[in-house]
């Protein structure tokens, strides 16, 4: 969920997306553009903490995808849109 209550974000382990949402009154609606896409298996995700950024761990691939968050809550793939992790799995990521 953004920082300000307004959106949740769903990860789509099968589908390599990310299904987006705006809440009212505590109900979810699907935004006009339903899901992005993520790298191979998206596992974590999390949003800066002012709510301008959602990163998303992808297992299968070890990348993290990252997108700007636009005004109606819409996620947007970075320019460089996803980044080697490194590693084998990973299972977790944190923005402080």
């Amino acid at each position: 969920t953004s920082p300000n209550g307004k959106y949740a974000y769903a990860l789509n382990f099968s589908g390599n997306t990310v299904s987006q949402y705006s809440i009212t009154s505590g109900k979810l609606t699907a935004m006009t553009t339903p899901t992005i896409a993520t790298g191979a298996s998206p596992l974590c995700i999390t949003i800066s903490p002012d709510g301008n950024y959602v990163y998303v761990t992808n297992y299968a691939d070890a990348t993290v995808s990252q997108y700007m968050v636009g005004s109606g809550g819409a996620l947007t793939k970075l320019s460089t849109a996803t980044v080697a992790t490194n590693g084998v799995g990973p299972a977790g990521i944190v923005v402080r």
